[in-house]
């Protein structure tokens, strides 16, 4: 199950990552996905059941994969504590419904705000001490930061590009362990 903001909307990368899973373990997969353009954290806790309804996984789900954040790096950051405890708000709901899931976070990333990326990777950082049940994801900071300012992986510093969606379900798929 993925869930995030637009880059999980657009549901490009899924497919993909879905089908290179299928070609490594031979078994069929199924994904859910909520993505929800624009929102931060804060629009997630308000629309929580809805956003994971919309989802629509059902039964046991494996792995959760979330790409949250970048909606909430901006120039004024959160305040640290509350962007936590919304976060944490999101995932002990997620865990709630899906008790034996892992749960992966992509540490996010947009172009300009570097230095605000990587304060929220820290915050994040926290977040997967705290729960058992979490771990961390791919870090944009470095795949699609790219060296290039994003460049190759995005179109807008922020979207991905082809190359982005391609390396975006690469990416999962390396911290899946396939």
């Amino acid at each position: 199950m993925s869930l995030g903001d637009s880059r999980t909307l657009d549901g490009t990368w899924q497919p993909i990552l879905l089908a290179n899973l299928l070609a490594d373990t031979g078994m069929p997969l199924v994904g859910a996905n909520s993505g929800q353009s624009g929102t931060g954290l804060v629009q997630w806790v308000m629309n929580l059941t809805t956003y994971l309804n919309a989802a629509g996984a059902r039964g046991d789900v494996g792995d959760v994969i979330i790409n949250l954040g970048v909606n909430d790096i901006k120039v004024t950051m959160p305040v640290e504590a509350t962007w936590k405890t919304n976060f944490l708000t999101v995932l002990d709901e997620v865990h709630a419904r899906h008790p034996y899931a892992r749960v992966y976070l992509m540490r996010p990333w947009k172009r300009g705000y570097s230095a605000q990326a990587d304060t929220m990777a820290g915050w994040i950082d926290d977040i997967v001490a705290s729960r058992s049940f979490l771990h961390l994801g791919p870090d944009e900071r470095v795949w699609m930061e790219g060296g290039d300012d994003g460049a190759t992986m995005t179109t807008d510093g922020l979207h991905y590009s082809a190359a982005g969606y391609a390396e975006c379900a690469a990416q999962w798929q390396t911290v899946l362990g396939y």
